[in-house]
């Protein structure tokens, strides 16, 4: 088989990954957008009221084309991600080893937990005060 260049067929073995430097300067996603970019669109999907409309505000607001499809996938994948940090944390919580955020506890705080029956309060506080 010859191709309408002359030259003759034949099959092309896998191109691998694509790289792309400038992504990595930018840091830009699989997705080709920049972080900021990538916050604002999971932001705003999750506010409006479906992915059409903020896929409509992204456009307008931001002057960014976005389809509600990929607006979906995007945040659905962020959100994964999300869950999957959460549960980290709250299992390094149990382990005690989370890690603090924070130079120095707070002074003064009071702790109120509640359990939907009851109220537990401090030392200092009675029932009733």
């Amino acid at each position: 088989m010859t191709s309408a260049f002359g030259a003759s067929g034949g099959s092309a073995s896998g191109a691998g990954s694509f790289f792309f430097p400038l992504d990595v300067r930018l840091k830009l996603g699989t997705e080709g957008y920049s972080p900021a970019v990538m916050e604002k669109g999971v932001r705003q999907a999750s506010k409006a009221p479906s992915f059409a409309d903020a896929s409509e505000d992204m456009r307008e607001l931001a002057e960014i084309e976005i389809s509600p499809t990929h607006l979906q996938r995007l945040s659905e994948r962020v959100g994964e991600e999300w869950v999957e940090l959460r549960d980290e944390d709250v299992d390094k919580f149990r382990q005690r080893r989370l890690e603090r955020t924070y130079k120095e506890p707070p002074r003064g705080a009071a702790v109120v937990m509640l359990d939907g029956a009851a109220c537990k309060r401090g030392p200092r506080m009675r029932d009733g005060a």
